[in-house]
């Protein structure tokens, strides 16, 4: 699985052999014990899947993997290390009661697109930085020249916006034909020109066997 991707928190999987959990392929390739990892499995399939949280006590992990309270906490210290997860105690009537566990994204040690925001209520946010790719020279100036095709033909349109759009469909890998195409037939129908009708647009125009790949305007 990719660290990096929020649709890569565990998830719980039902199939006829039962409950799956799935388990970061970074925390696999990492030097926690199995234990850890195993202790990892029953989080992801007791954590609530649009909160990643469980509050699953020690006795009933301990009974399911046969561990002691004691090999549990190092087991739990160690996703704690790893990134894993965070542990956050709990009271209920000013006693202690068990403790929530938050599984969290993944993210390589190091990677510079990953950089931590706060601290809140005891959990670590972290933000990711998005990989741009940048326009070559010639996606540039193809844009540039469909946006000055475009705007001869309606002088009321906004020509920075018109050529951003074309850069963004041009570095997705689309034929400068088909974009210029797209635009042409956006003014015909006086429909407004954004990121959605051009996407649209050139998803009407694309042929057949490629529909199942549209680029998306980001």
């Amino acid at each position: 699985m990719n660290g990096h991707d929020p649709d890569d928190l565990p998830v719980e999987v039902t199939t006829a052999y039962g409950h799956f959990a799935m388990v970061p392929e970074l925390l696999v390739n990492s030097r926690v014990s199995d234990a850890a990892i195993r202790l990892y499995a029953v989080l992801a399939l007791h954590a609530d899947r649009k909160s990643s949280t469980t509050f699953v006590g020690y006795r009933a992990i301990g009974d399911l993997l046969g561990k002691s309270k004691r090999s549990l906490m190092r087991a739990c210290a160690e996703l704690v290390e790893a990134g894993a997860i965070v542990v956050t105690a709990r009271t209920v009537g000013g006693r202690r009661t068990s403790n929530l566990y938050r599984l969290l994204v993944m993210t390589p040690p190091g990677d510079k697109n990953v950089t931590t925001v706060g601290d809140r209520n005891g959990t670590t946010v972290t933000r990711t930085k998005g990989t741009r790719k940048e326009p070559s020279s010639a996606e540039l100036v193809g844009a540039k020249r469909i946006a000055a095709v475009i705007y001869d033909r309606d002088k009321l349109i906004n020509f920075a916006a018109v050529m951003k759009l074309a850069e963004k469909a041009l570095r997705a890998g689309e034929p400068a034909p088909r974009v210029e195409a797209a635009l042409h037939a956006i003014v015909d129908a006086g429909r407004p020109i954004t990121g959605e009708t051009l996407r649209l647009e050139i998803a009407r125009l694309r042929r057949p066997a490629n529909r199942d790949s549209p680029w998306e305007v980001q």
